[in-house]
């Protein structure tokens, strides 16, 4: 689904003509890769000490369709938010987009938090932690965490596990920047922070309704009202962490289903994409096409 409303908002924020660009190019070159067909093998699962559902199993197929499985989802999903996003911009509900920004990045952090679970199961040569990550992440749900709700408990299917946490994911974006730029760096708290100053009901995600009619020695007269007042610049910042989100979640989604799981005697074995594709990937995702400074 093409990015709509571009070129009005291009005449609305004219200081925003080189994000609009680069978000624009990246995802006509996103829009133009497939989400092709793949097997999802049944899976058999268990309930182990404490509660917590894992795999039985695991093998080359599982790990193939888990992969696949986060890989297009978080892709579309970060389509249609980066969608979503930029019409409320452009329909003046600022408020709206950073929400949409910020569950926009969520979905870039679970294709990366995969990515970094992958190597790092790999390199260590112990599958095990991904019998439980992959239960997680395709039948966790925060209803699993109501558990003095006996009668929601037992409505659940048995395989509705806790859900992934979702700061656990964000640190695994800070994790693929320090590999990228070769220095560790927490900007993706820091991020995720500043939207979620939007998402929570915190003051400070309000104050684009508020209205000052006086300010004296002794303090402010002032309402909120259904308007919403905001910067150019504000929305600079907005275009700037979605083209960030969009760069490290789409990387990562690519880096997933390029790999190659092998069933080895040993046990599961992964190839990682190779060297042509990781060249197209920093290329053509994480390469900064224009002036925005977003890695």
């Amino acid at each position: 689904m093409a990015i709509t409303n571009l070129e009005g908002l291009k005449k609305r924020f004219p200081s925003c003509i080189v994000e609009l660009d680069d978000i624009a190019r990246l995802r006509a070159y996103i829009d133009g890769i497939d989400c092709s067909p793949f097997f999802e093998p049944v899976s058999f699962i268990q309930i182990t000490k404490g509660e917590k559902r894992s795999l039985l199993s695991l093998d080359a197929e599982t790990l193939a369709s888990w992969a696949n499985h986060v890989s297009q989802s978080s892709r579309v999903k970060m389509c249609s938010l980066e969608n979503g996003a930029l019409n409320e911009v452009f329909n003046t509900r600022f408020l709206n987009a950073m929400v949409l920004a910020r569950s926009h990045m969520e979905s870039a952090a679970a294709a990366t938090y995969a990515e970094d679970l992958l190597v790092e199961c790999n390199n260590k040569g112990d599958w095990e932690p991904m019998k439980e990550i992959i239960v997680k992440a395709l039948f966790g749900t925060s209803f699993r965490l109501e558990k003095k709700n006996m009668e929601l408990q037992e409505m659940l299917g048995f395989s509705a596990s806790e859900p992934l946490r979702i700061m656990h994911a964000i640190e695994s974006m800070d994790r693929f920047l320090g590999h990228t730029r070769g220095e560790p760096t927490q900007e993706s708290r820091l991020v995720y922070a500043v939207l979620c100053e939007y998402a929570h009901p915190a003051l400070g995600g309000s104050k684009g309704f508020v209205k000052i009619y006086e300010e004296t020695d002794k303090g402010w007269l002032l309402s909120y009202e259904q308007a919403e007042n905001y910067e150019e610049a504000e929305v600079k910042v907005l275009l700037n962490i979605l083209l960030r989100n969009m760069r490290i979640g789409y990387a990562n989604a690519m880096l997933l289903i390029n790999g190659e799981f092998v069933d080895t005697p040993s046990g599961v074995a992964h190839y990682p994409p190779s060297v042509a594709i990781g060249k197209i990937i920093w290329e053509k995702i994480l390469q900064q096409e224009g002036k925005a400074q977003t890695t």
